[in-house]
């Protein structure tokens, strides 16, 4: 029969030391669950066993419970690094210790096919010395062990039964990895039989550290020129960075067009995007994620592709680089003897309109009737550092009265 895993990695030689593989025992009817918390005061995560029996039972008629070996596996994200781990109940593997290693896509000497790339694993055994846990009540939590971190990188949780880490560790290594748990109540009375194996899944939300601060900060840009022509596809690059020393979790990013865009397709390169929402799960300190966004233009005017962070996990010491507007702009059909009305909110202050570099008016409405570039200047409204578009008026025998509201709104006159 296989054998349980304590595991440790000189080069390519694994050491395998322990017990009867659980994944081939028979499963007691006294079962139990793992679930790990996290304690954001002390910045501590605690792996827990509940049993789904209390004591005595049938099997332990005392009332503890006692066991001898057990296996913790805990799934975290690829960055984070277990430094600490403190026993509670029984001896538990220590970073300290030979061969304490992160297993998982990414690592040293390790290869591995079909399995999530954000995600590691660390594999976490108690020595077979009978351990007293203390009384064992239905659906009551006993801690075995804590552990700290690097940092704050993601959801942690222990490895759910059935997870495909447990096929590929026994394909690639002949490991077991499994969770298992083994004690006096799962063990029928009697004696001289089998081991019989009671960790049956996880139970509870995955850990997740709150803590912490991440500067996030976004910027996008338009591919090619500002000036564009009706019906044009066009695309954005909208690219989020975190500044902060943290790593940021569960960030939803908002992309969205104005009236005279629609988006056509979105690639994310990390997290997923369903339109309008870019839900981004981890993101470490000093990295960056990237969206493409592809639209097609199908109005006249100034068109605003806007993105804008909506929330994390982490305080965000710094709010004001999280927004950014990307324009383009279609020349204006107008006819002659026309006028187009162009006009900006009433809380921008001394605004100034300029045709070329020449000033033609001032306010926050102005007409406009001849053909060529136009933009304005208000002493409480910048550009962002991609730069504003101009309002682009051409010679056309198109009278069509238009209305274009945001944030120029536009609007043919006849004369």
């Amino acid at each position: 029969m296989s054998q349980k895993v304590r595991i440790s990695m000189i080069g390519m030689v694994w050491v395998l030391m322990g017990f009867l593989k659980a994944a081939y025992a028979q499963l007691s009817t006294n079962t139990v669950k793992y679930k790990i918390t996290y304690t954001a005061a002390t910045q501590t995560y605690t792996a827990w066993v509940v049993p789904d029996y209390s004591v005595p039972n049938a099997n332990n008629s005392t009332t503890v419970e006692k066991g001898g070996t057990a296996q913790y596996t805990i799934v975290v994200p690829k960055d984070f690094v277990i430094t600490e781990i403190t026993d509670i109940k029984g001896t538990w593997t220590k970073p300290t210790d030979s061969g304490f290693i992160k297993l998982g896509p990414g690592n040293s000497g390790q290869t591995w096919t079909g399995l999530d790339p954000s995600l590691n694993y660390y594999v976490i055994g108690k020595t077979p010395s009978e351990t007293d846990y203390g009384t064992f009540t239905a659906g009551t939590a006993v801690a075995l062990f804590s552990f700290k971190g690097n940092g704050c990188f993601g959801p942690i949780k222990p490895l759910p039964a059935g997870d495909p880490f447990i096929q590929a560790a026994d394909a690639n290594y002949s490991l077991n990895v499994a969770n298992s748990f083994y004690s006096r109540s799962g063990q029928p009375a009697g004696g001289n039989v089998n081991p019989l194996e009671q960790f049956i899944n996880i139970t509870g939300s995955a850990a997740l550290c709150s803590g912490g601060s991440s500067d996030l900060s976004i910027t996008k840009t338009l591919t090619g020129a500002k000036v564009r022509t009706l019906n044009e596809t066009v695309t954005y690059r909208l690219v989020v960075r975190n500044q902060g020393p943290d790593a940021a979790t569960n960030i939803v990013v908002k992309d969205s067009v104005s009236a005279g865009l629609v988006i056509k397709s979105a690639t994310a390169g990390t997290g997923t995007f369903t339109s309008p929402l870019w839900n981004i799960p981890t993101l470490a300190s000093g990295d960056s994620a990237v969206l493409t966004v592809t639209t097609q233009i199908v109005a006249e005017g100034v068109n605003y592709n806007y993105g804008i962070i909506k929330s994390q996990d982490q305080t965000d010491p710094n709010k004001n680089n999280n927004d950014i507007p990307a324009c383009v702009s279609v020349p204006y059909k107008l006819c002659a003897g026309n006028k187009l009305q162009a006009s900006v909110p009433a809380a921008y202050t001394n605004v100034v309109w300029f045709k070329g570099t020449t000033q033609v008016g001032t306010g926050n409405t102005i007409l406009l009737s001849e053909p060529g570039s136009y933009t304005f200047t208000a002493t409480n409204v910048t550009c962002p550092v991609g730069g504003c578009c101009p309002i682009v008026i051409e010679a056309s025998a198109d009278c069509c009265p238009v209305s274009l509201c945001v944030p120029v709104v536009l609007k043919k006159i006849k004369a």
